[in-house]
């Protein structure tokens, strides 16, 4: 074989080697384009792993949505993905979620949903990795229940302690 056929050959090796990879971990590849501001390729290649409900896409799809990266921003389409990921047990969608109840962003204001999404959070969020989200969410709590009556405190307490992830 000439060199130029070879040359050509191992582009085409390594080119379905890529596209073998990017297949199998297209959340990965998804994530890649979103670090890298390439929010069309985030967007195309997280909506269908949102769609078969991966967390994680529901999750940076909400993000993405909340800060009108690559999108028009739409509040209540975040909230709705945030909301869709903390229901599956996503501990950083519950942080956002709590936040977007507490101040009423794209949802209704709602200080025991709010205080629940911290609780769940601050119970999942474990590992040294999570300190910063672990304590933002504290304060969050903290703060939001300075706020509320004890029958919602209650209220809020009863509801996370029933929560169960879909």
């Amino acid at each position: 074989m000439t060199q130029r056929i070879k040359i050509a050959l191992m582009a085409l090796v390594f080119s379905a080697g890529l596209a073998g990879l990017a297949a199998a971990n297209p959340l990965e590849a998804g994530m890649d384009a979103y670090q890298r501001g390439d929010y069309a390729a985030a967007m195309s290649l997280l909506r269908p792993l949102a769609d078969n409900d991966d967390p994680a896409a529901k999750y940076t799809l909400g993000f993405m949505f909340q800060n009108g990266l690559g999108v028009t921003p739409d509040q209540v389409l975040a909230a709705s993905f945030f909301h869709e990921a903390a229901d599956l047990g996503y501990a950083p969608a519950m942080v956002n979620l709590g936040a977007m109840f507490e101040t009423g962003a794209g949802i209704p204001v709602d200080k025991v949903e709010a205080h629940k999404w911290y609780s769940l959070a601050i119970k999942s969020l474990k590992t040294p990795a999570d300190a910063t989200a672990r304590d933002a969410a504290s304060a969050n709590r903290k703060a939001l229940a300075a706020r509320m009556s004890e029958s919602e405190l209650a209220d809020a307490r009863e509801a996370a302690a029933a929560w169960r992830p879909k």
